[in-house]
C-alpha cells in the first residue's frame, strides 16, 4: 500500500505561498508543512490587487480564519461583482438573477418580456450600483459577494496566521533545486543546509522555480485571444461613497479596472503589447500543473489578468484541489493525470469567462465558442467540466454584450411575465433603499 504524504515544502513568498502553506497545514492533519522563502522577480497579481470571488469566504472558513476577521485585520472591503462600461454597459453581479416562473427559468422570462437590463433583476447589481451592501432582507438573499483584501496588509496577516498554525520556516532562503527521477530530490538553502519533503509546492509565480525545463516550456499562450498584456498600476484616494462593485472599462486599446478599498482605489490598466513603462503579463497555463512530486499553485501554473477576482479565485480553488486530490507519496500517474485534467478544465473555463467580455474571435477556444453559440441560438447553457461559475454569471455577461437568442424558449404569458418582472423590481428597490451603504456595513463587522 502506498504510504501517505507526511511532509510538504512550499517554495515562494507573498500571498500565494503563505496562503498555500497555511491551508495545507490546517486542512491536512498529520502533515508537516514548511515554507522555503524565495522572492520571485515578478510581483504576483494576488500581491497587486486583492479582489476575490465569493469562493474566498468558504476558503477562509475551511482554514479556520473567519473572513470578517480577515477584513477587520487588513482594512478590506467587499465586492458584489463588476460594473462593465466602454464597448458595452452591464453588470456582472454574483448570485442568482430574478426568479423562475414555474418551470420557466428567469432568463427565458426576461428574454421574452424584459425591457430593463438583465442585471436590473440581480440583487447584487442593484446593491452595487447604489454603493450598498447586503442586509438581512429576504429580497436580497441572492446577493453574494467576494472580498477586496489590502494586498500588503493581508500578506503580513496570512504570513502570521500560517506560522501560528504551525508552518515551519527555515533560516535561509532557497539557493538551488536538486533534481531526481521523481522530480525534486532536495532543496538546497543559502546557508548550506538542505530540506527534503514528500511533496513540493511551487508557489514562485511566473518564475516557476521548481519546474523542469520541459515542464516550463510546455506553455499554452492565451495572448492571441487576450492581447492586453502590458500592465500598469496606480493608486488614488478612496471615494467617499465606497463602491461595492469593481469598475472595468473595455476599449479597443486597453482595459482599465478600479478595485476599491476603504482607504484607496487601486487602478490597473491592461494595454496592448508594446506600451511603455509597463509590466508584461501574458496569460496562459502550463500543460501540467502537477509533475512528479511537484505541484504548482497560482501563477506558477496559470496566469490570469487581474479582472473579476480571477487570480485569487484560481489560487483558492487550486489549493482546494490539492487537498481534495492529494495522492500517496509515490504520486501515482493515474492520480496526477486526474489532477491535471480537472485543473486544466477549470483554468480553461476561467479563460473562457474572461474572453466572454470581448468580441468572439474567429479562432476562439472551442469551449467558449460552443457556449456562446448555444446561448445565441436557443438560450441554452450547460455545465461543463471545470465550470466555476453559474448560468446567471454567464447570462449577465452574454446578455450584457448584446447577445440575444435567435429562437426564444417559451417565456409564458406576457402579462404574467411582466407582472413578475415588476414585482422583482419593486421588491429589490425597497430592499436596496433600506440597505446599509458599504462603509456602514464594514463598520458593523467590527462591532
Amino acid at each position: 500500500m502506498n504510504a501517505p504524504i507526511r511532509t510538504i515544502a512550499v517554495v515562494g513568498d507573498g500571498i500565494g505561498a503563505w496562503t498555500a502553506a497555511a491551508a495545507l497545514a490546517v486542512r491536512l492533519p498529520g502533515v508537516r508543512v514548511a515554507l522555503v522563502p524565495h522572492t520571485a522577480r515578478h510581483r504576483a497579481m494576488v500581491d497587486t490587487v486583492g479582489a476575490t470571488t465569493p469562493a474566498a469566504l468558504p476558503f477562509h472558513v475551511d482554514i479556520g480564519w473567519d473572513w470578517r476577521d480577515a477584513l477587520a485585520r487588513t482594512g478590506g472591503a467587499i465586492r458584489l461583482g463588476t460594473q462593465v462600461t466602454g464597448r458595452d454597459d452591464y453588470v456582472h453581479a454574483y448570485g442568482a438573477v430574478g426568479q423562475a416562473a414555474g418551470a420557466r427559468p428567469f432568463p427565458a422570462v426576461w428574454a421574452a418580456h424584459g425591457i430593463r437590463p438583465f442585471h436590473h433583476y440581480a440583487a447584487g447589481a442593484r446593491l452595487g450600483l447604489a454603493a450598498k451592501a447586503p442586509s438581512r432582507d429576504p429580497a436580497l438573499a441572492d446577493a453574494i459577494f467576494g472580498l477586496v483584501l489590502d494586498p500588503d496588509r493581508y500578506a503580513r496577516a496570512v504570513e502570521g496566521y500560517a506560522q501560528h498554525r504551525g508552518v515551519m520556516v527555515p533560516a535561509a532562503p532557497l539557493a538551488e533545486v536538486a533534481r531526481g527521477d521523481a522530480g525534486v530530490a532536495a532543496l538546497h538553502l543559502a546557508d548550506g543546509t538542505h530540506l527534503i519533503a514528500d511533496l513540493y509546492v511551487d508557489a514562485t509565480g511566473r518564475e516557476r522555480r521548481l519546474a523542469t525545463p520541459d515542464d516550463a516550456a510546455a506553455w499554452e499562450d492565451w495572448s492571441r485571444w487576450f492581447p492586453y498584456t502590458a500592465l500598469t498600476t496606480a493608486t488614488a484616494p478612496a471615494e467617499m461613497l465606497l463602491p461595492s462593485l469593481d469598475r472595468m472599462t473595455i476599449a479597443d486599446g486597453a482595459i482599465t479596472v478600479a478595485s476599491h478599498l476603504p482607504d484607496r482605489t487601486i487602478h490597473l490598466r491592461l494595454a496592448r503589447a508594446g506600451a511603455t513603462d509597463a509590466e508584461t503579463l501574458a496569460p496562459g497555463r502550463r500543460q501540467c500543473g502537477w509533475s512528479g512530486n511537484v505541484v504548482a499553485v497560482g501563477e506558477a501554473h496559470v496566469v490570469l489578468p487581474p479582472m473579476q477576482g480571477l487570480p485569487f479565485h484560481w489560487l483558492h480553488t487550486g489549493i482546494d484541489r490539492i487537498v481534495a486530490l492529494l495522492p500517496g507519496r509515490d504520486c501515482a500517474a493515474v492520480e496526477v493525470d486526474h489532477y491535471n485534467r480537472t485543473a486544466n478544465d477549470e483554468a480553461d473555463r476561467l479563460r473562457d469567462l474572461l474572453l466572454a467580455h470581448l468580441p468572439l474571435a474567429d479562432d476562439a477556444p472551442e469551449t467558449l465558442r460552443d457556449t456562446v453559440v448555444e446561448f445565441a441560438r436557443r438560450l441554452r447553457w450547460r455545465q461543463r467540466d471545470g465550470e466555476g461559475f453559474a448560468r446567471d454569471d454567464w447570462a449577465q455577461i452574454l446578455f450584457g454584450r448584446g447577445i440575444r437568442p435567435a429562437h426564444l424558449p417559451d417565456g409564458g404569458d406576457a402579462e404574467q411575465g411582466r407582472r413578475l418582472l415588476d414585482d422583482i423590481d419593486h421588491r429589490l428597490a425597497a430592499a436596496v433603499a433600506a440597505a446599509p451603504d458599504h462603509r456602514t456595513f464594514l463598520e458593523g463587522l467590527t462591532r
